[in-house]
């Protein structure tokens, strides 16, 4: 994970992305229901805090 991460942090720099935050979500909420809805529930939170930091910012999100 640590070489798509570097990777993708390269290719954002290389297209001028201004900021990139990354989430530090664990890639595996594939394991039952309960499972998906914690990553989820995590997922949003994360955002809701990025959108309160950053207010009026433009928020594009990306999966790996």
């Amino acid at each position: 994970m640590p070489a798509r991460t570097a990777e993708f942090m390269a290719s954002a720099a290389i297209l001028g992305v201004d900021k990139v935050i990354n989430l530090k979500v664990p890639d595996s909420p594939y394991n039952g229901d309960a499972s998906f809805a914690t990553f989820t529930k995590t997922v949003k939170a994360k955002i809701a805090s990025i959108a309160e930091q950053y207010p009026g910012a433009s928020h594009k999100f990306t999966a790996g």
